[in-house]
C-alpha cells in the first residue's frame, strides 16, 4: 500500500466512499486492492484506489460517533461518492452469531435515544407495549444501482457510546433490544447519508462472540485510541505494567482481529464484483 501526503486534487468521480473506525479494521480491504495513495482532506487521511474503474476512498475516522459523523460529511463533501459504506467491527450480540461472520444490517438503532432506521423497505416492528414510549423511526430504502447484500446475514445492529465488553451487558442489550450486533459509529454515518440523501450500506463483521468476557483494559485502550497514537502507546504500556497476563488477552485480540479484518476485506471486495 502507497501513501503520499498530499491534498485531494482533480479528483475523479466516486463510486464508493467507506468509512471505517480503525486502520485495523480497513487492512483487509486494502491489502486486496490496487495500491493506495493517501490524501489529507479537512485534517482527515483518506486512502484512495481503484477497482474494476471504479473510484474507491476508504475514510478512518477514529471511535465513536462524533468523529464518524465528521469524517464522513467531510468524505461526502470532498469526493461526492455515489454511495457510501460504513464497515468494521462489531460485537455479537445474539448467542448464534460466531466469530468472522458478516453482517449487513437492515435495521439499526440508537442505544442513547432508542431511534430506529430501516435500511430496506419492508415494515417496521410493532411499537413493544413493554416500552413507555417507542420514538421515531426512520427508513432508508436501497435504490436502485446498489450491490446485493442478500448473501451475508441480516439482522439488527445497535450503535452504543461505550465498549460493551461483557456477557451480562451483551445479554441484557440483546434482550431489551432485540439486537444482534453492537457497534459505536454506524449510527452516525447513516445518519449523515440520510442528511445527505447518499445510498447507504453498512457491512459488520463479529470480532468477539456474546460470551466472551474482553479484557477489562479494552476500554482504557479504546479511549485512548479517540485521543492519539502516543496516548494509545501510554495505555497500552500502563496496561502491561499493571497487569502483565492481560498480554495475553490483548495479543489473542490483535491476532483475531487480523483474520476478521481478512474476512471483512473479502466480504466488501465480493460486492465490487
Amino acid at each position: 500500500m502507497k501513501s503520499s501526503e498530499t491534498s485531494p486534487s482533480n479528483t475523479p468521480v466516486c463510486t464508493l466512499g467507506c468509512v471505517f473506525a480503525l486502520k485495523q479494521e480497513a487492512v483487509g480491504l486494502l491489502d486486496l486492492l490496487p495500491e493506495a495513495k493517501m490524501t489529507i482532506g479537512n485534517g482527515v487521511q483518506y486512502y484512495e484506489t481503484s477497482w474494476k474503474r471504479q473510484h474507491i476512498v476508504v475514510a478512518l475516522s477514529g471511535i465513536g460517533e462524533k468523529k464518524a459523523a465528521f469524517v464522513t460529511e467531510s468524505l461526502l463533501t470532498i469526493f461526492r461518492p455515489q454511495w457510501l459504506l460504513s464497515a468494521g467491527f462489531a460485537g455479537a450480540l445474539a448467542p448464534t452469531l460466531k466469530k468472522g461472520q458478516i453482517l449487513a444490517p437492515d435495521l439499526l438503532i440508537h442505544d442513547t435515544t432508542g431511534e430506529r432506521m430501516r435500511l430496506v423497505p419492508q415494515e417496521l416492528p410493532a411499537p413493544d407495549p413493554s416500552r413507555v414510549s417507542d420514538p421515531p423511526a426512520f427508513s432508508q430504502e436501497y435504490p436502485a444501482g446498489l450491490p446485493n447484500t442478500g448473501r451475508f446475514k441480516r439482522g439488527t445492529l445497535l450503535t452504543t457510546h461505550k465498549v460493551v465488553d461483557t456477557p451480562e451487558e451483551k445479554r441484557r442489550l440483546a434482550d431489551y433490544y432485540n439486537a444482534d450486533c453492537v457497534d459505536m459509529e454506524t449510527w452516525a454515518v447513516a445518519q449523515v447519508c440520510r442528511r445527505y440523501e447518499v445510498p447507504f450500506l453498512a457491512v459488520r463483521a463479529i470480532l468477539d462472540t456474546q460470551n466472551r468476557r474482553l479484557a477489562k483494559e479494552v476500554k482504557t485502550i479504546t479511549a485512548s485510541h479517540q485521543q492519539s497514537t502516543a496516548r494509545l502507546a501510554g495505555a497500552l504500556f500502563g496496561a502491561l505494567v499493571k497487569r502483565p497476563s492481560s498480554f495475553v488477552d490483548l495479543y489473542q485480540l490483535k491476532e483475531d482481529a487480523l483474520t476478521t479484518a481478512d474476512a471483512l476485506g473479502k466480504a466488501i471486495v465480493s460486492l465490487l464484483n
